[in-house]
């Protein structure tokens, strides 16, 4: 941002300052009336994001007012902020915000809809805005076009965002980067960590003492799994009951290894679970990666020790399902991660 841009911001905070609020001039609206201040409204957002539920003395939002002058670009980054923001009133914003009636009982889908402004009606879709009755976007179209709901769904998604991956290297990346679509693995990261940032700090302490008690007693089945288990076991068992019994006790040696199976299965799912736990309840520092790490190194180990024991084929398909889906869980949060960081830092660098 150029020196004229600091200056313009400056004497916009000032303004503000000095504007009665009975005139309902908010510092986000001012920002809004010139498309070159999408960038300041970013940064004052990332100062002050609790201005996100300022509102005027006619009930307007910043959406009413981005909906209302025909501001896409202002739009989608508000949007964009909405679904990345991670804050821990996160949560309360994407519930009221986008369902705020100004004075006139008319909610921001509600003026969208009725200028048939169909980019806006697509933003507005995304953080599952309603307007006054309750309806979403999807039931208000399918009941205006008597179209079928999957070809609603079809019109109201955005296949050429305003703004695509090469572009937001020209421009601002921070602007651009809430223009941009936002992905699953970023909404999975999230809703993930505004879900943390509404626990409080003794109880999230006492979950993670929790979660690695579960681990230190689940590992426990690596270093003396069940009996019936272990290949050689079942095999010296089959040949101990022939030579004695003059007979294989096939049937016997098969449901104890069928059980010890489902038992090892069913640890090997709380193991993991209890270390996906961990990882999302710790807070994103370097002593965090370092653990992700372990415990990844551990998971890996404990399960091909269990492959190689498994007596059953089916019971190995199932451990190496099993870790498979944590591997993709983890590696789809570590991928959202890696983009809201990029938001978060710039986040904090402005508290």
């Amino acid at each position: 941002m150029d020196i004229s841009s600091w200056f313009l911001y400056l004497f916009m905070l000032i303004l503000v300052l000095f504007v009665s609020e009975e005139e309902g001039v908010l510092l986000l609206y001012i920002m809004l009336s010139n498309h070159e201040n999408i960038y300041l409204m970013v940064n004052f957002l990332a100062a002050c994001p609790e201005s996100i539920g300022d509102v005027t003395v006619r009930g307007e939002t910043v959406l009413h007012i981005a909906v209302k002058t025909n501001m896409l670009e202002a739009l989608e980054v508000l949007v964009g902020w909405l679904q990345r923001i991670c804050h821990k009133d996160a949560l309360d914003w994407v519930a009221f915000i986008p369902n705020w009636k100004d004075e006139q009982g008319n909610t921001a889908l509600d003026i969208a809809v009725s200028n048939m402004q169909i980019q806006a009606i697509q933003l507005l879709a995304e953080i599952n805005a309603k307007n006054s009755k309750g309806e979403d976007a999807s039931q208000i179209l399918q009941r205006q076009t008597q179209l079928d709901r999957r070809e609603v769904l079809k019109m109201l998604r955005r296949h050429t965002p305003l703004v695509t991956a090469s572009s937001v290297e020209s421009i601002e990346w921070l602007p651009g980067f809430l223009r941009s679509k936002t992905l699953f693995p970023e909404r999975l990261a999230v809703c993930i960590k505004r879900q943390r940032m509404r626990i409080p700090g003794d109880v999230l302490n006492a979950l993670l003492v929790v979660a690695g008690l579960i681990i230190a007693g689940t590992c426990q089945t690596m270093y003396n799994p069940p009996g019936s288990f272990r290949r050689d076991n079942n095999l010296s068992t089959n040949l101990t009951n022939s030579s004695t019994h003059g007979g294989p006790s096939r049937n016997v040696a098969a449901d104890s290894a069928y059980n010890s199976t489902v038992v090892v299965l069913v640890n090997s799912s709380i193991l993991y679970f209890a270390s996906t736990i961990v990882n999302l309840l710790l807070p994103d520092t370097v002593v965090t990666e370092i653990v992700a790490v372990l415990l990844f190194g551990l998971s890996v180990c404990y399960s091909m020790f269990l492959v190689i024991m498994c007596p059953y084929p089916a019971g190995t398909v199932l451990l190496l399902a099993l870790f498979l889906i944590y591997f993709s869980f983890r590696y789809i949060n570590m991928l959202g991660n890696r983009q809201i960081q990029r938001l978060t830092c710039f986040y904090n660098a402005k508290r």
